[in-house]
């Protein structure tokens, strides 16, 4: 496991990717198997439709219904989403419903869902009980299921929860919220896009009316898979959004043909659940991996430790963010606008794939682990980009300083990995400009960077002169400068190519208001192209 494994799919290695939870990677050995089943279908179209689809979908449903340990395989049905298996259950129980009945959920809930929910609901003179389950209570099975045993309004006629919430990543006590359902007489939907291979599934066990799951997440599918599970006793009830020639016959029948479609993804289901029965401790590696990353960067953002039990442990995990990352007020309430923000720049500047959430007015890492994740792609550089120091007060004479840098060389497979350069914090800005001059240093073994003031003859700028030095081949260079004027952000980039190497490059921030304090910080990335990436630290000044 681990990036010896990233050969196993398609993705980019320039990137660190940690949001496997969205919409999943695909194996390489899925792609080649679903095109080998689109050849194979062209060659004779209408024998391979006509004669031949119908059993090999059959031996799909036989394989999937095994790996998800359904009482038996005429149980399940093949999708191509499990947004196709929400609308099905949800449109097809409304309609059995009476004016003034309701449909329970969480505000966890996936975002489609409660759409769907909503609209379903307005349509059919329905009440939506949406709750807000508390996010302190998480990790409490006892306290989630007396929050939605008190909250459950008596005209309920269908429940809907998540087995894993895409949102803060919590494993929700699914079989026992059946229970205390059914209890009641209400029948359950659970939204299982995120349980197929990351949860140890067995739909049996957990009982529900209905359990939809994704193939093409977890399980790394081709696009276009999912499945759909459905208790004997709804299964007449359930009709597909999309209806053909098996409209009036079985349950499965009329879900085995919707319309002529591409069903390469759901034949390579065979093939892929073979792989992965193969592979021994997957489930395992991706959780503890998730687990290590979860209290390595509670460790370096010096956080209290988070303790998941065993059994609501998934490969998601959600890790607060430092109250003060890429410079935030630590005092003020986050918005889903600062989400945004943090993980567009993570995305842009970083080149790491990671959602970021906003929960109660603080921001998360929603961080997702896959066999070719390992804990370095945790590593906590990117968000501690800013807290390397040199502070730069402004008195009658100018204070210069330098350190030593002290990096560690990764062979990686990729460019572009950001590291530290320095921080500043100026006082007020006279002349009306900020300058950031950097250049290579003409010397070997240069490992030293240096902060000096612009010459007597400038007026009252600033100027950070960064020295690199690779004994590898030149790194290539880019620079980042962010200046914050009362949250006002004004951002200069500079991506020199490799042919100016032994060149100066100067980036020019103008327009400055005289006598005015700012904030400005630095950061530049060094990367071989030998693909060595030297990381470095300064000490504190």
């Amino acid at each position: 496991f681990g990036h010896d494994l990233k050969a196993a799919f398609f993705l980019d290695p320039t990137w660190i990717f940690l949001n496997h939870g969205a919409f999943g990677s695909t194996l390489r050995l899925a792609m080649h198997t679903a095109q080998m089943w689109r050849d194979y279908a062209e060659e004779q179209p209408l024998k391979f439709i006509d004669r031949e689809l119908f059993f090999h979908l059959v031996d799909s449903i036989k394989a999937l219904a095994s790996s998800i340990r359904a009482s038996s395989p005429k149980d399940v049905v093949l999708l191509t989403n499990a947004t196709a298996g929400i609308n099905t259950v949800v449109e097809s129980m409304a309609k059995r419903m009476r004016p003034g009945d309701s449909i329970y959920t969480l505000d966890v809930a996936y975002g489609a869902v409660k759409k769907l929910l909503h609209q379903v609901c307005s349509e059919h003179e329905l009440t939506l009980h949406t709750q807000a389950l508390p996010y302190a209570i998480s990790h409490d099975d006892d306290a989630i299921l007396t929050f939605i045993a008190d909250t459950i309004p008596p005209d309920c006629k269908l429940v809907v929860v998540d087995h894993i919430t895409s949102n803060t990543a919590t494993v929700l006590p699914v079989q026992r919220i059946v229970e205390l359902c059914h209890a009641r007489g209400i029948p359950v939907l659970v939204d299982g896009a995120h349980g197929l291979l990351n949860l140890d599934l067995d739909v049996s066990d957990i009982g529900a009316d209905f359990y939809v799951g994704n193939c093409h997440k977890w399980l790394c599918s081709t696009k276009g898979a999912a499945f759909l599970h459905v208790q004997p006793e709804h299964q007449a009830k359930m009709r597909p959004r999309s209806q053909s020639h098996g409209l009036d016959g079985s349950f499965q029948a009329r879900f085995l043909w919707t319309g002529l479609q591409d069903y390469s993804a759901l034949l390579t289901l065979p093939t892929i659940l073979a792989y992965w029965n193969q592979a021994r401790g997957v489930r395992e590696y991706m959780h503890e991996t998730v687990d290590v990353a979860d209290r390595e960067l509670r460790r370096a953002w010096h956080l209290p430790e988070s303790i998941v039990p065993a059994h609501k442990r998934s490969a998601m995990r959600l890790v607060p963010l430092p109250p003060h990352v890429f410079g935030m007020d630590a005092t003020a309430t986050k918005t889903s606008s600062d989400a945004k923000c943090v993980q567009d720049r993570l995305h842009a500047e970083f080149h790491v794939e990671v959602p970021v959430k906003c929960i109660d007015g603080r921001l998360y890492l929603r961080l997702s682990a896959h066999v070719y994740n390992c804990v370095e792609d945790y590593d906590d550089d990117a968000l501690d980009a800013y807290e390397v120091s040199y502070r730069v007060a402004q008195k009658s004479a100018w204070t210069s300083w330098s350190s030593s840098l002290t990096g560690r060389i990764s062979t990686v497979p990729s460019l572009g990995v950001q590291t530290v350069v320095s921080r500043g914090v100026s006082g007020p800005i006279t002349g009306g400009f900020f300058r950031l001059t950097s250049s290579y240093a003409s010397v070997a073994d240069v490992d030293t960077r240096t902060v000096t003031r612009q010459g007597p003859d400038t007026t009252g700028g600033y100027a950070w002169h960064i020295e690199f030095h690779e004994s590898h081949p030149r790194p290539m260079l880019g620079i980042h400068t962010n200046l914050l004027d009362n949250g006002s952000v004004t951002i200069a980039q500079l991506q020199p190519p490799t042919s100016m190497c032994t060149a100066e490059c100067v980036a020019t921030v103008s327009g400055l208001a005289h006598s005015t304090d700012y904030v400005f910080r630095v950061r530049a990335h060094a990367a071989t192209v030998a693909c060595h990436v030297i990381h470095t630290e300064s000490e504190s000044m």
